[in-house]
């Protein structure tokens, strides 16, 4: 696959994440204002049916009173009518004194009235969302009681004989009270928040799907990778299993014959030094077949049970003679308490050997090169860190130098760092480079991760 289409899948999927962001954005906007609308038609319901009852008590009253109904409590009979409906929670009358004359519940009447609201006109009307003792929301209203009309000159007693046709004293300041249940409110209330958390389900499932699609994306991208690393390997197997022994026959051959020739001639001549040249080159020659015979050809494990210290003294031992050559000091700091380790100790060995000559020949001015082995959380493996303080590597090039036959040495194979991923690969681990290593301004840090593996049967 190629880059364009490669980032045309990813802006697909970028353009699909956004308008899921942005549906989500809509549909929450949406529903938080349907959500107040619906609330603000309910609350405007209630109140409606509130004052309409009350205005039903103060013409019931008023058309009583116009009558002389004597000896009957009119208006208290009103109350208690009106408080049995089914959306009314209680409705009661207090007079200028604040005393509950008329109240739905008989048991209540004569309390005093704990809201006391200020009206500046008789047709003022105040609101309230009150909580019973029971944890019940009740919608208040309350309103200066005019039974009469503005016009007329009559009010609820402050004592007495409330039957009577009210005193003019009283005028205008008498208040009705009444308490509407909030239940279809809340029901109502209670159906938007399903409606949004469905559509918010419905909207995280879309999320859900696009970054799932992310996963597979770049799921693809690894394994389409690991696909050409594959069949570029499997290239090189075939390319070095038809032509080593085509190459290895006559470089043997030429190998001795140059040999011989330099013999024939004395150390000073020309000769002599051509002769070794050909020799040196026809070694060369021969090692990059053999790692490229070592590289393309299967590893068998042979795990064994390894103390880790150990195998990393001797693979500095094996090296100090080029970090003394090359002036570069070697430091080694093994964690203590670190677990045995059941691996393949000469693959380790020959991973640990690429990267120390790397680091080593990285540092052609001398320097210091360190070696660190650590435990992994919960006895998982071991991390294996290689630093040096040369001049780095190349960003542009860190991607690309554990590909087979990649090298910016000019006589480098290009597989000695392919060699040492295929052996971490081999043991359930892997190896990455970072250059310059985190709080240094050169250098190149390789970790190379190893996990347990099982014994062979």
């Amino acid at each position: 696959m190629t880059v364009a289409p490669r980032r045309h899948l990813y802006l697909t999927a970028l353009a699909i994440l956004f308008i899921v962001l942005l549906l989500l954005v809509l549909i929450s906007v949406s529903t938080y204002r349907n959500l107040n609308r619906e609330r603000n038609a309910a609350m405007q319901t209630v109140r409606r049916q509130a004052l309409t009852l009350i205005n039903a008590l103060e013409a019931g009253a008023r058309a009583g009173m116009m009558m002389q109904m004597a000896g009957k409590d009119a208006i208290g009979n009103l109350v208690h009518e009106i408080g049995r409906s089914g959306d009314v929670n209680y409705l009661y009358l207090v007079n200028a004194a604040g005393e509950v004359v008329h109240h739905s519940i008989p048991s209540l009447e004569g309390t005093r009235a704990m809201w006391r609201p200020d009206f500046e006109r008789a047709g003022d009307v105040r609101t309230r969302i009150r909580r019973l003792a029971d944890g019940v929301h009740v919608y208040e209203v309350a309103k200066p009681f005019a039974p009469m009309g503005t016009h007329l000159a009559a009010t609820l007693p402050s004592s007495g004989d409330s039957s009577a046709v009210l005193p003019s004293h009283f005028h205008s300041r008498a208040t009705v009270y009444l308490g509407m249940t909030m239940a279809a409110y809340d029901a109502a209330r209670q159906s938007d928040l399903q409606h949004a958390m469905i559509m918010g389900g419905i909207v995280l499932a879309l999320g859900g799907g696009v970054i799932y699609f992310f996963i597979v994306i770049r799921s693809y991208y690894l394994l389409e990778k690991q696909v050409q690393r594959a069949e570029k390997l499997a290239a090189v197997g075939r390319l070095a299993a038809g032509v080593a022994h085509e190459i290895r026959n006559p470089l043997s051959s030429i190998r001795g014959f140059a040999y011989l020739l330099g013999r024939g001639h004395g150390k000073e001549t020309p000769e002599r030094e051509y002769a070794d040249v050909m020799v040196r080159e026809i070694d060369r020659i021969n090692r990059v077949v053999t790692d490229l015979l070592n590289f393309s050809r299967p590893m068998t494990l042979e795990p064994e049970i390894t103390r880790l210290p150990d195998l990393v003294d001797h693979v500095v031992s094996l090296v100090s003679a080029d970090a003394k050559k090359h002036g570069v000091a070697i430091h080694i700091d093994c964690e203590s308490g670190l677990p045995l380790m059941t691996l393949d100790p000469n693959q380790i060995t020959q991973a640990l050997l690429n990267l120390m000559l790397n680091a080593i020949n990285a540092m052609e001015r001398g320097g210091a090169a360190e070696i660190r082995a650590s435990a992994l959380n919960e006895g998982a493996g071991v991390k294996i860190q290689v630093t040096d303080n040369g001049p780095g590597i190349d960003p542009d090039v860190q991607e690309k130098i554990f590909e087979p036959f990649y090298t910016t040495r000019e006589r480098g194979t290009g597989l000695g760092l392919a060699m040492v991923r295929k052996i971490a690969e081999n043991h359930d681990g892997g190896v990455a480079v970072k250059s310059p290593p985190a709080g240094k301004s050169s250098g190149t840090r390789f970790t190379l991760l190893l996990r347990n593996m099982k014994a062979n049967p």
